[in-house]
């Protein structure tokens, strides 16, 4: 098989563009892998004795306050979602 200089440089072209892509991933996998290296180090930061990891996993299995309640800010009272229901129907009707 003879290559022409026009089929030699589509070739060119396209090794080019095969290279060029996999050096884009390359270098995305690279920072990907960097930032989960600066998380890890801040987590072994923070965790350092048994007694904060056992308070964190604590408060990620067990979160104080869940559900958590509706704050109504003009009665500074915590309110059910069946009333901020019955409220949106309200308004809906008022719309319509």
């Amino acid at each position: 098989m003879v290559l022409t200089t026009a089929t030699y440089y589509i070739f060119r072209f396209k090794a080019i563009l095969i290279v060029t892509k996999i050096l884009i991933s390359t270098n995305v996998v690279y920072i990907l892998i960097l930032e989960t290296a600066k998380y890890i180090q801040e987590l072994k930061k923070l965790l350092q004795t048994p007694t904060e990891i056992t308070v964190v996993l604590s408060f990620l299995i067990f979160p104080k306050g869940v559900p958590q309640l509706l704050y109504d800010g003009a009665t500074k009272t915590t309110v059910r979602i069946f009333s901020l229901l019955l409220n949106i129907i309200n308004l809906l009707y008022f719309l319509l």
